[in-house]
């Protein structure tokens, strides 16, 4: 996530955060937030609902570390009650389904092993495949992207001659 979107949510939610000044041997928020700016809405809501929470429950969590692993959000945070626990759980599943980059819908995607959630648009200019439909819409010619459509076909021939 970008400095200034990091230091936001380090200034809007200090309790959740203070993990941020603590050594790297004990905490690893001194990385700031391994996301991309597309989950920064998540992650607000995310806090926003912890924060009332521990409000309510006398219970603050500490963050240790918030990144993207697997194509979602991972929130790691320590000292959590039960229903913290499943906000957390909430928005890491929800992430699977918003584009990391612009936060847009998105799905999970992979290619050459590297697993993100993403967008069309973005899916795209990383080199992903799309569907023949998705880049009819996007305005993009036959060769102008890898077909997720073409991918399905070579698969299915592979199979069949194994």
């Amino acid at each position: 996530m970008s400095p200034e979107n990091t230091k936001k949510l380090y200034d809007k939610y200090p309790e959740l955060f203070k993990g941020k000044d603590m050594p790297i041997t004990q905490n690893l928020m001194p990385f700031g937030l391994e996301c991309g700016d597309g989950w920064y809405k998540l992650v607000d809501e995310c806090c926003g609902h912890l924060a009332t929470l521990a409000r309510l429950e006398g219970s603050w969590p500490l963050f240790v570390q918030i990144k993207e692993k697997y194509g979602q959000l991972c929130l790691y945070a320590n000292n959590i009650t039960d229903l913290q626990d499943i906000v957390i759980s909430y928005y890491e599943n929800r992430s699977a389904h918003v584009c990391e980059e612009c936060g847009d819908y998105g799905q999970i995607r992979n290619s050459k092993h590297w697993v993100l959630t993403l967008c069309s648009k973005h899916a795209h200019e990383r080199g992903y495949a799309i569907s023949d439909y998705t880049a009819k819409e996007m305005g993009l010619k036959e060769g102008e992207y890898v077909s997720l459509d073409e991918l399905r076909k070579t698969a299915k021939t592979l199979q069949e001659y194994t």
